[in-house]
């Protein structure tokens, strides 16, 4: 690994080339992703001169009034929990709280962890993923969302619906869904 010094001369190295280069080489640094996951992040969803995504939002899954709901709603097909745009990335925020634990699963695409409960991933949450263990003892975390403008090695579409929700079988059966539909 690079040490505090040498990552620093890389940044300063990369913002003389331009300002975006040394934004994207922040977000990589942070995240681990390869250069090619980076191409689907444009200017209106990344502030350049920061290295950050400008869009964040916080989804709460939890239990309410015996039931799992996710920001205090049951899953309702009619509406739209999020509107990402394509070619796009956002920060999002999962968070659990009463103990329970929710295996969260987000269809479409793979994401990066930020953080757990403000720190670093640990090595094995490191990469992409497409589920994310939160609640009791694991905690919360902060995810990266790209939303590229097309997917190559397993072609699928780029916009329309699609759900996220807790893989636990009867928080799922109880409507532990929300969905986000992402924008052209």
């Amino acid at each position: 690994p690079f040490t505090t010094t040498e990552i620093r001369a890389l940044l300063t190295a990369a913002r003389e080339v331009s300002p975006t280069a040394g934004a994207l080489f922040r977000l990589w640094a942070q995240t681990g992703m390869r250069a090619g996951e980076l191409s689907g992040l444009q200017a209106g969803d990344f502030d350049w001169e920061r290295g950050t995504v400008t869009v964040q939002r916080t989804f709460d899954f939890e239990r309410s009034d015996g039931a799992w709901v996710i920001n205090g709603e049951f899953f309702d097909e009619n509406r739209i929990n999020a509107k990402p745009k394509r070619d796009g990335a956002e920060i999002w925020i999962l968070k659990s709280g009463g103990g329970w634990v929710h295996p969260v699963h987000i269809h479409l695409t793979e994401f990066f962890i930020l953080s757990r409960n403000g720190s670093p991933p640990p090595p094995l949450e490191r990469g992409r993923k497409d589920t994310i263990v939160i609640g009791s003892d694991r905690g919360d975390v902060k995810i990266l969302l790209p939303l590229p403008a097309n997917f190559h090695a397993v072609p699928r579409p780029v916009a329309g619906r699609f759900v996220f929700h807790c893989h636990n079988i009867e928080h799922e059966d109880m409507r532990m869904m929300a969905q986000f539909e992402v924008q052209p």
